[in-house]
């Protein structure tokens, strides 16, 4: 599946550490499968005079097995006790993936209006959901799940070349020097083939293995 987060810059790698806690899913990495929404996200920092940058992931849906997963399949009462969780900074559940819709932009403004007693559940649930079907995923977990679309082709272009796994050729990468080269984009790295930055991969770990 892929995946898109939107920004004010390409985030290579996601993790929690810029992460704001007290959100809709609770403090996470935020990205959703419909690039319509990313670009929505990313309108809040054009706003205010940043960039707009939609990031793309490549989320291998067969590992979701190994997350704890909360899915909410509709803007139901659940839901909303959730988000009303996290955003009091209250909830204390140990998810590592939350699935479900994103609320509007009157959030706050709603959220008040409830806080005080004043509009039920029923009515708060009308005024947080877009008309139009949208979606939000949240990564609470630091596991290595999401993968920008090119970094995944390489890594695992390397780990087949080398016999290792996924985890451990992903966790050599983002410490190589190929990375940081890919990174700041220099000499065009970024630009390569997947072969080609595989195999540079691939003799930089002969040099390490060489000096153990």
């Amino acid at each position: 599946m892929i995946l898109y987060h939107g920004s004010f810059l390409e985030v290579a790698r996601p993790d929690l550490v810029h992460s704001r806690p007290n959100v809709d899913f609770g403090r996470g990495f935020y990205v959703t499968p419909l690039h319509e929404q990313a670009a929505k996200w990313c309108g809040k920092f054009k706003h205010r005079g940043k960039d707009g940058i939609i990031s793309r992931y490549e989320y291998d849906e067969s590992r979701e097995s190994e997350l704890k997963t909360l899915k909410f399949d509709s803007y139901s009462e659940e839901w909303l006790d959730f988000i009303l969780s996290c955003r009091r900074g209250k909830d204390s559940t140990d998810y590592d993936l939350v699935i479900g819709g994103v609320a509007n932009d009157k959030v706050f403004n709603t959220v008040e209006l409830f806080f005080d007693g004043l509009i039920d559940k029923t009515e708060a649930i009308k005024r947080l959901c877009y008309e139009k079907p949208n979606l939000q995923i949240c990564f609470r977990t630091e596991k290595p799940i999401l993968l920008q679309k090119k970094y995944s082709r390489v890594i695992e272009c390397f780990a087949n070349q080398q016999g290792l796994s996924l985890d451990a050729a992903l966790d050599f990468f983002y410490h190589s020097q190929v990375y940081q080269l890919i990174r700041d984009g220099v000499s065009d790295m970024h630009c390569m083939s997947d072969l080609y930055l595989a195999e540079e991969l691939r003799q930089e770990y002969a040099e390490k293995m060489m000096k153990l």
